[in-house]
């Protein structure tokens, strides 16, 4: 019956089923990996690098002590460095040191040093590093020469306590000095 008027059946097929919902099609099987192979496994991207954190600059306290056969310097005094953020790992710094000495001529110190960081942007940051640079003695008040310059190569480890803006640290260097020539 349909709305109250008798239909005689119709001889046919019977009707199509109605069609499923579209199911999820089922995930590629994966063959097993047989051989020295290692498993990969995704990582997400590290985040870049803020430009506060690529550029930094730092005031340094030097102390230095020089031995030349018999004769054993000891220097302090400060300086400024600049420093650039390469990525996560390595960072350029150029630093201009003067030192000064209780006896004999003072000493100006630049130097080029690459830093490695172990690790990076941890609260505790360890760090190796390299550099080539000059030392300069100034003469001392009323000689008349210029003074002697001398190439140097230093390498060593650090530790620095990162905060939010700024960060604490001490490195710990071994130097090389070329020859004194007059």
């Amino acid at each position: 019956r349909q709305y109250g008027t008798l239909i005689p059946p119709v001889p046919g097929p019977p009707p199509a089923p109605a069609p499923a919902p579209e199911a999820p099609a089922p995930a590629p099987a994966i063959a097993p990996v047989h051989g020295p192979f290692a498993a990969v496994v995704a990582v997400p991207l590290p985040r870049p690098v803020e430009l506060s954190k690529r550029f930094g600059v730092a005031l340094r306290m030097v102390s230095l002590g020089l031995s030349e056969g018999t004769t054993e310097s000891e220097y302090a005094g400060g300086g400024i460095a600049a420093s650039y953020r390469i990525n996560r790992r390595w960072e350029l710094v150029l630093a201009l040191d003067a030192l000064d000495a209780p006896e004999g001529p003072d000493l100006h110190s630049t130097s080029l040093e690459a830093r490695f960081h172990l690790t990076p942007y941890r609260k505790w940051d360890w760090y190796a590093l390299a550099g080539l640079g000059a030392l300069h003695e100034v003469p001392l008040d009323g000689a008349a020469d210029d003074g002697v310059s001398r190439g140097r190569f230093h390498a060593g480890i650090g530790l620095s306590r990162r905060f939010r803006a700024w960060s604490v640290g001490a490195e710990l260097h071994t130097v090389g000095v070329g020859p004194r020539e007059e």
